[in-house]
């Protein structure tokens, strides 16, 4: 499996200009949530899109997410978390591809509880590794929403209407 990756990936950078054209309108962010955020460890998934015409070559350094609750006296939650490697995690290669019209889903643990009327912004750094560039593109996508956007999200993940 990770030759055949391998491979795709060799032959895509090989094609001049395959994936330079790509801008930050060529990538979705979407943001699901199966459960309220008001379990022990509420689990959040956050969804990558390639909505462009060619393949990309991708990896996420850092992420990052914060909730106001609309009660004054629910304390904000948040976080931000960064890969200790630069890009990628221990358990994960540090690059990959999404093809056209593909998703990446990841979920993370997060902190703190929210109602589903609170503010909810999700953020997510992104490296675009471009053929023919020597530094990759850092684009930093941005999702901001309502807890209850984010649950009906999920929901209709599992109507399969994602």
């Amino acid at each position: 499996m990770r030759q055949a990756l391998l491979i795709l990936l060799v032959l895509i950078l090989s094609i001049p200009g395959a994936a330079s054209a790509q801008t930050a309108d060529t990538l979705a962010l979407s943001v699901l949530l199966f459960d309220p955020p008001s379990t022990d460890t509420p689990r959040m998934w956050v969804g990558i899109k390639n909505t462009g015409k060619t393949a990309l070559t991708l990896c996420r350094p850092s992420w990052s997410y914060s909730w106001v609750s609309t009660d004054p006296g629910v304390n904000a939650g948040g976080a931000a978390r960064a890969s200790i490697h630069g890009c990628g995690d221990d358990d994960h290669d540090p690059l990959w591809i999404l093809l056209p019209g593909e998703t990446r889903l990841d979920s993370y643990e997060v902190n703190g509880s929210a109602d589903v009327a609170a503010a909810l912004l999700v953020s997510v750094e992104v490296l675009l590794h471009n053929s023919g560039a020597d530094l990759p593109v850092r684009k930093v996508l941005s999702w901001k929403g309502k807890v209850s956007d984010a649950l009906a999200a999920a929901e209709r993940m599992r109507l399969g209407k994602f």
